[in-house]
């Protein structure tokens, strides 16, 4: 579990992990990290350390609650994270884990697994090796399985059992294909015995390695080399199992998926990829009998598979793979080869479900251990690297156009918007290279393209211009750059990637963090600082909480080095002319601002309902933050409360304050499909846009307005540019709880302005 806390008032000294579980009690003790964006969002600067991160597995036969308490000078917190009653999942084991996020070490992993590939030794052309293909109907796949079966310098035999085909067409295909091929020994059943007891034929007439191989199976070049040298280099080998599309813990590019295959491609154009991986050889608890290899000297030690039990199959090599760790021997995956397997070819869906069924159960029985060290192995997920890898070069080499994007992922409208922009790049072919530093992790880079997406993290921008190295630029895109710590060397090596990729390279302002690090232009009190001096911008900056950098030197120097650098940029994006005139105020030399609005088309007008004659009820829309207006909200609802005041305020949103809220009514989170109904249920007169700071561009203003219902908001920013020009809108003369409510009270006297809402 991963997240972060905080306490408004006072730091933490520890913090526990409780487990609950009846009349037992258990503490671990876990370190707080650090969150420098959490610190910096929420204007926390007694607080350096707030971030957790941690996996607990715990047994539990009874109820089971999990908190965690957070220790300070005055006292204990206690954050409760999840309460899961006995056998809720049906298991006894409770996990609370990490997510999975897909990110690896480009590279460590580069520098140890990427080259021309494995070297082949040539001792292992002296041996030849059994291929064993079980045929039952699926003439279509035949001829392409034997034609790729032949793509090796391995010598080897081919043997062949057709089960009784009910196909007509396919027992004459293998006949004449037998006489064309004299290294093919066939082996016709008079009526049919079912997948293993077919293949346990083969195995009892072979006395050397194999490889099991399904029809519906097509192979690349050189792949019988790379999947028995495992097994050639280490006896104790007992199954290899390759990469493929669908073959569950060695699917690509979906771990544990049935995929189509990647892209489209071909069977050699996705292997040219994996062949240049060295192969770690990771331990498996159970190889995928698609194409399998089988160590000759562990059949005869263990047996061939059991047709007794798995006569259809569908669980006989999990079943032998299990057989073999419990007399030693290891089961591996070989990264560098990639097979495609259609899947499902042999049986009807239906059948295949209910034998899938029969046997697993079956198999947990006879291995009790299997089911655990499977969702063991799912949970580490070993080879996932070797999978980002893959997809990484396979997507880039096929984008002929790609753009970077330099974004946070802390969230918010500038997030929205990256994603929004991203996805009408990528519905125009290009790839996304979406560059972000974030607080745990560092420097990371994902790369988009079409619905593929490979991540990767980076020591410095080195290693990220090695990752980019046989990619072109068309575009680089500057979202967001607040997430770096100092921000003076990335403004550089953007300007560096323009020049090396001759790309155009545009700025979007969707806040004023390249005017000030207050990216709000807030000061220390939270007030707006409109257009100070610069003497007192110097003097402000060195104090003030709401600083997202503390390397800016000087603010002659942080506003020199921004000006330098929107002078390089082809184009300037903002969202609002009131954003333009707070840029145009501190670079007026600049010549490249465009000004696009955003657009807000996902929202409909509101349906009518009634709303209450006698109190004005305010719904103050988007989450309660001091930059958006919550001191003064706040100090609204006091003085509503002392002067019994005819008006009601409804937080529509979530508190990120931690402050006290009282009598206030705050509704949560929402989505926009909830926000009718919210609205609806508090009887909302009017939408007050509460914010501070001026905003480069408010969506929640925009909605209000899409909506049709009454909006308000202080007389600052775009979100008052749009208001002022909108025929149900208040702008509100003075940033102050009193002219708010004053104004707002005065607005709705006028007894017609309720008839829009009203039934």
């Amino acid at each position: 579990m991963s997240g972060w806390v905080f306490n408004k008032k006072y730091a933490y000294d520890t913090a526990v992990v409780v487990v609950s579980c009846f009349s037992e009690r258990e503490e671990i003790p876990i370190k707080l990290i650090e969150r420098n964006d959490v610190v910096h969002h929420y204007s926390l600067a007694h607080v350096k350390n707030c971030g957790f991160d941690f996996i607990l597995k715990y047994k539990a036969c009874e109820d089971i609650n999990v908190c965690i308490e957070l220790r300070h000078k005055n006292g204990t917190d206690r954050l409760p994270l999840i309460t899961a009653p006995k056998n809720s999942l049906n298991v006894n084991e409770f996990y609370i884990s990490r997510l999975n996020n897909g990110l690896c070490e480009y590279k460590k992993f580069k520098a140890k697994y990427v080259s021309n590939g494995a070297d082949i030794p040539n001792d292992i052309f002296k041996n030849e090796i059994d291929i064993i293909v079980p045929v039952y109907n699926g003439f279509d796949f035949l001829e392409n399985l034997f034609k790729t079966i032949e793509k090796t310098k391995i010598p080897h035999r081919i043997i062949v059992i057709n089960d009784h085909s009910s196909d007509e067409r396919v027992l004459p295909f293998l006949v004449k294909h037998i006489k064309q091929n004299p290294h093919i020994t066939f082996i016709n059943n008079e009526e049919n015995l079912g997948f293993v007891q077919s293949v346990n034929k083969a195995l009892v007439l072979s006395d050397k390695d194999v490889v099991l191989v399904n029809t519906d199976v097509i192979l690349p070049e050189g792949w019988l080399e790379r999947l028995i040298l495992p097994i050639y280099k280490d006896r104790n080998i007992a199954s290899v199992t390759p990469f493929t599309n669908s073959g569950t813990i060695c699917s690509f590019p979906v771990f544990c998926e049935n995929n189509e295959i990647f892209m489209g491609l071909d069977v050699d154009e996705v292997d040219a990829v994996f062949k240049k991986f060295v192969p770690s050889h990771t331990v498996v608890p159970t190889g995928v009998g698609f194409c399998m290899a089988m160590n000759r000297q562990a059949i005869d030690d263990i047996g061939i598979l059991n047709a007794e039990v798995f006569y259809k199959g569908y669980g006989e090599e999990n079943d032998w793979c299990q057989r073999a760790i419990k007399k030693g021997y290891k089961n591996v995956h070989v990264e560098n080869l990639f097979v495609y397997h259609k899947h499902g070819a042999s049986f009807p869906s239906e059948d295949k479900k209910r034998y899938i069924e029969r046997n697993l159960v079956l198999l947990n029985q006879m291995h009790p251990n299997y089911g655990a060290d499977v969702e063991k192995y799912c949970k580490s997920d070993p080879v996932r690297v070797y999978r980002e890898y893959a997809k990484y070069k396979i997507t880039s080499a096929l984008s002929e156009k790609n753009i970077i994007v330099f974004d946070h992922n802390w969230g918010g409208g500038a997030n929205s918007y990256s994603k929004m922009r991203i996805k009408d790049e990528l519905s125009k072919g290009y790839g996304v290279l979406k560059i972000i530093n974030d607080t745990n992790k560092g420097l990371y880079a994902v790369y988009i393209y079409k619905d593929s997406e490979a991540g990767f993290t980076f020591k410095n921008f080195a290693e990220l211009d090695d990752f980019m190295a046989d990619m072109n630029f068309e575009s680089i895109i500057i979202n967001e750059v607040i997430s770096f710590d100092d921000v003076y060397p990335v403004l550089d090596y953007i300007t560096g990637l323009k020049e090396k990729y001759k790309a155009r390279l545009v700025m979007l302002g969707h806040d004023y963090y390249s005017i000030c690090p207050s990216i709000y232009l807030v000061d220390n009190e939270n007030r707006h600082c409109f257009k100070p001096k610069k003497e007192k911008c110097e003097q402000c900056i060195a104090e003030n909480k709401n600083r997202f950098n503390n390397s800016y030197g000087s603010m002659s120097k942080w506003r020199s080095k921004w000006e330098s650098f929107l002078q390089e940029c082809d184009e300037i994006t903002l969202f609002s002319q009131n954003t333009e005139s707070y840029f145009k105020y501190w670079y007026p030399e600049l010549k490249n601002i465009k000004i696009v609005p955003h657009k807000v088309d996902y929202i409909k007008p509101l349906e009518s309902y009634p709303t209450s004659k006698k109190e004005v009820n305010v719904g103050v829309l988007g989450n309660f933050m001091q930059t958006k207006g919550a001191d003064v909200v706040l100090e609204m609802q006091k003085i509503i409360e002392e002067e019994n005041l005819p008006m009601k305020i409804t937080i529509i949103g979530e508190n990120l304050t931690g402050l006290d809220t009282g009598k206030m009514n705050i509704t949560g989170r929402y989505s926009l499909e909830e926000l009718p109904e919210i609205l609806k249920k508090n009887k909302i007169d009017i939408i007050f846009i509460a914010s501070v700071w001026p905003e480069t561009f408010s969506y929640t203003t925009e909605e209000a307005i899409k909506m049709g219902i009454y909006a308000a908001c202080f007389d600052v920013g775009a979100q008052a540019e749009r208001i002022s020009k909108y025929k149900k809108g208040l702008v509100i003369s003075k940033i102050s709880p009193r002219a708010a409510l004053d104004e707002i009270i005065e607005f709705f006297q006028d007894k017609k302005k309720f008839s829009t809402l009203k039934d």
